[in-house]
């Protein structure tokens, strides 16, 4: 689920966003909020907030959107259950004020909240260090509890579904243009990022069903080629794609791998052809894959592998969608024609051996086995000179002796021929190979009397420009003598005119700043003498009049002073008019009273 949370301090507006929702929010929740209108509620918020002066980023707000993935089969009641259960891991109570608010306006449902952070004790029980990730952190392991993909795991698989729809887009295109076709007929679009230097050189893929044109502000959806493979890169496709077209073109230019080869070579590309089985000359092999690498033209250049490429072998053709039929055509072209076929289907075993032997192999040497033969030959020569054959048990018995010796014989010229076989396979793979070798050094010789001659061509052009520049420098004059018309000289001397009106304008502008900031430093310094002396002459004044008053035995009270006074003089003599016998009593303390005090 896509979430954000982080500490702020808010207004009431906040409140009021939440719970408008252009008409259609939900009120899903509250906690310690006596009110329902937001500005009330920001009020209660704040006053407990005030509690804790030391916090000043009181308010923890935030959202959670789940994607169309959950949304489906989460109620209002799930959503709001995860958000609370979310936000007391990370430390909000019961004790927390909190509201939240569910959201159906735009087109993926949304719930926001907002919670106090200090508790209505005063204490704050949210830590803002990394709440952002421990809020995500805690939605995602309430996810896993109820079984719930998370967002982590959802990216995955979008980045996962789109990297294979891109390889397989690359396969079918030849071409920028090409590919976001291919990727719009899936359902994604293609957006690419250009540079002055070195033209694309980057690239955004985004789900259609992902665009949300309802949200107010602009979130870029989908996701960046690095984020999606860290392999595969810009560079690679671009020389994904003019591989594919120099090859296309190749292919149809020329008719024999070696032509091909040698054209790919010129361009600054080797080719090696892979089989299903081993190579036999002179009949037909099928061909596994074809790859093709980058010449090396420097020492110090490095290849990297990357997506489709690798470093030791280059370019798979079959990886990379190009059809290599036409390649394997080219490499049976020859051996279509001279395939061996068997003159009599009825010929045995022996009479096949010995044609072999005595056309292909004609050895000089004698195997083993028909050493051993001969020697037992020998052997039965000479017993028959000495031993005669006395029954047809022992004629038989000799005579399958000469069979089996017979037999041997086939058998060992069947592996001579066998190994004569595969010894012509390996000469033949040999001779390819000082073919391929005796092809690679004529082309490095081209290269270097092509570069000998660019090499000459640049120092006669070098020895030229120097004897042009020496020629060039001598012929700059050391000076310049300049004439001045009429009209220059009269426009330069009103030039300085105009500068000396400038410089005196200037400096009667600076005398009368310094002037100006003069008469201001002395204006404040009388107004603040006649300042004080103005304070000082009306206490003066007020101090004569106290004294007076003074004089004359008088004092000055204080209004309220003198109307309470008189309301109780008022109050004591209706008392004493309606409690005469009472009243004796307290006239003669009075009496005694002043009587004691004139004594004092």
């Amino acid at each position: 689920m896509n979430n954000s949370a982080t500490t702020r301090a808010i207004s009431k507006i906040a409140l009021e966003y939440n719970g408008n929702d252009k008409g259609m929010a939900i009120g899903a929740a509250s906690n310690f909020l006596l009110s329902s209108n937001p500005e009330h509620q920001y009020q209660e918020m704040k006053t407990v907030a005030d509690r804790n002066s030391n916090v000043k980023k009181w308010a923890l707000t935030g959202y959670i959107s789940p994607p169309n993935e959950i949304t489906k089969p989460l109620s209002d009641e799930e959503l709001t259950e995860i958000a609370i259960e979310a936000l007391y891991k990370i430390g909000v109570t019961d004790k927390n004020q909190y509201r939240l608010d569910i959201h159906n306006s735009t087109k993926q449902k949304h719930i926001h909240f907002i919670a106090n952070r200090i508790d209505i004790n005063g204490k704050c029980t949210v830590k803002a260090h990394d709440v952002g990730k421990r809020f995500g952190d805690a939605i995602r392991q309430i996810c896993k509890e109820r079984n719930l993909k998370t967002d982590v795991e959802i990216g995955i698989d979008k980045k996962a579904f789109m990297m294979k729809n891109l390889t397989d887009s690359l396969k079918c295109s030849n071409s920028f243009d090409e590919l976001i076709s291919e990727m719009k007929k899936r359902g994604f679009v293609t957006e690419l990022s250009k540079n002055e230097k070195i033209g694309i050189s980057g690239m955004r893929i985004i789900l259609k069903s992902d665009i949300n044109h309802q949200t107010q502000r602009k979130y870029k959806p989908g996701y960046k080629l690095s984020e999606i493979s860290s392999t595969l890169k810009i560079a690679e496709i671009k020389i994904f794609f003019d591989l594919k077209n120099i090859v296309d073109q190749q292919l149809k230019a020329f008719c024999s791998l070696k032509e091909l080869r040698e054209s790919l070579y010129r361009e600054g590309w080797a080719i090696k052809v892979q089989y299903k089985t081993e190579f036999r000359p002179n009949q037909k092999n099928e061909v596994q894959d074809v790859w093709i690498k980058r010449r090396e033209v420097t020492t110090g250049s490095k290849d990297k592998d990357g997506f489709f490429y690798n470093k030791y072998d280059g370019f798979s053709l079959s990886a990379i969608g190009v059809d290599y039929q036409n390649i394997e055509n080219l490499v049976n072209i020859v051996a279509q024609s001279s395939v061996f076929s068997a003159s009599n289907k009825n010929e045995n075993v022996l009479e096949i051996a010995l044609d072999a032997v005595e056309d292909v192999l004609k050895p000089n040497y004698v195997s083993q086995a028909e050493d051993e033969w001969w020697k037992k030959k020998k052997k039965l020569n000479d017993k028959s000179k000495l031993i005669t054959m006395e029954n047809n048990d022992q004629f038989e018995e000799s005579k399958s002796d000469g069979f089996e010796l017979l037999e041997n014989v086939i058998k060992s010229n069947e592996e001579n021929i066998k190994s004569n076989n595969d010894r012509i396979e390996n000469y033949s793979k040999l001779a390819f190979a000082f073919e391929d070798h005796f092809n690679m050094m004529g082309q490095t010789q081209l290269d270097f009397e092509a570069v000998g001659e660019i090499y000459k061509e640049a120092m006669k052009f070098h020895e030229l420009e120097s004897v042009k520049r020496t020629e060039f420098l001598q012929n700059i004059p050391t000076t310049i003598e300049a004439a001045l018309s009429p009209e220059t000289v009269g426009y330069f001397e009103k030039i300085d005119s105009k500068i000396k009106e400038m410089k005196t304008l200037t400096w009667f502008g600076l005398g009368t700043m310094v002037l100006g900031i003069m008469i201001l430093v002395i204006s404040i310094n009388f107004a603040t003498n006649w300042y004080k002396e103005s304070i000082r002459s009306k206490s003066e004044l007020r101090a004569d009049i106290l004294n007076k008053i003074a004089g004359e035995g008088k004092k000055i009270y204080d209004e309220s002073e003198v109307n309470t006074l008189s309301e109780n003089t008022k109050l004591m003599q209706l008392w004493i008019k309606n409690n005469p016998k009472k009243a004796e009593d307290f006239l003669r303390f009075k009496d005694g009273y002043d009587a004691s005090k004139t004594g004092k």
